[in-house]
């Protein structure tokens, strides 16, 4: 019985481990994707031989296994080094972009973020040194973390909403003016 007892707490105090898939967009590009709860997955980072390049449109939703998932998160590091990814499309539906998500994506020139987004974690896009515009037509978000944008050094335009929370530095290394944000 007391056997039975620890495997039972083991059981329960022990995370499953998460299901991760990969799938084709309509572009032909492989993406992967890991299951976070229900039917929401986040997009996740691939194989280094693997690197998506050029232009990537993530889907809003990606069906598996006889199931249909919606995209609700780009994860930490999910493109991160990705250096011959020209631009990326992120869907309706997706509410964060976790940490490194894109960090050191050079070649980055345009990402479309939806208004959908709330979240965007620290470093985000730090070293997007390619990246030009950022504008996100979402009415608020609830975070933007530390160094977000920095060093993104060919920004010439951005427009953000409000931000409920802010983090440190998020423009820094990047040539824009003092206070060009909003």
């Amino acid at each position: 019985m007391r056997n039975l007892l620890l495997l039972l707490l083991l059981a329960i105090a022990l995370p499953a481990s998460a299901q991760t898939f990969s799938a084709y967009t309509a572009d032909s590009v492989k993406l992967y994707y890991q299951v976070l709860k229900d039917k929401d997955v986040a997009v996740v980072a691939p194989p280094k031989k693997e690197r998506p390049q050029g232009a990537v449109n993530i889907p809003p939703t990606v069906f598996y296994n006889d199931s249909t998932y919606q995209v609700v998160k780009i994860a930490e590091n999910a493109f991160r080094g990705c250096n011959k990814m020209k631009s990326c499309y992120i869907p309706d539906g997706v509410i964060e972009i976790g940490p490194y998500a894109f960090t050191g994506c050079i070649r980055l020139e345009s990402v479309q973020i939806p208004a959908t987004v709330t979240i965007i974690e620290r470093y985000a896009f730090y070293n997007c040194s390619d990246l030009q515009t950022v504008f996100v037509p979402a009415p608020r978000m609830a975070f933007v973390g530390d160094y977000a944008f920095a060093r993104c050094t060919s920004l010439t335009s951005v427009r953000l909403p409000d931000i409920a929370q802010q983090g440190k530095h998020i423009f820094e290394g990047n040539g824009l003016p003092q206070g060009f944000v909003r």
